[in-house]
């Protein structure tokens, strides 16, 4: 058996009469410092691209991210800011464009302590 595979996500908007389709685009994440030193650096993730009328969700080890003191999201949710990072906020990251009618998740990237 072959890898699972599943058609783009798309949105589909009825205007002017005319049935508009938008595709969710795959997410990826960018980062100011995927090895920083723990407790002494903070490092920001961001969720591209910035994609209009979506919402952004964050998930750490598979699991949706409770905010804490350490963990802080941007106004728009796009960017999670971790400060003093630990050994329990390192780990896999991934994050999640959603819009009313689809979602798409980024492939997770790695927060490493030095």
């Amino acid at each position: 058996m072959g890898p699972l595979s599943a058609p783009p996500c798309t949105q589909r908007i009825t205007w002017k009469g005319f049935l508009l389709t938008v595709e969710t685009p795959k997410p990826s994440i960018s980062s100011s410092n995927l090895n920083p030193r723990e407790a002494m650096e903070a490092v920001s993730l961001t969720c591209d691209p910035e994609t209009p009328d979506a919402s952004y969700w964050w998930w750490m080890n598979g699991q949706s991210l409770p905010m804490t003191h350490r963990l802080q999201l941007s106004e728009t949710n796009r960017t999670l800011f971790l400060l003093g990072v630990t050994k329990h906020t390192a780990g896999p990251y991934e994050c999640e464009i959603r819009n009313p009618v689809s979602a798409s998740r980024s492939d997770p990237v790695t927060l490493n302590l030095l």
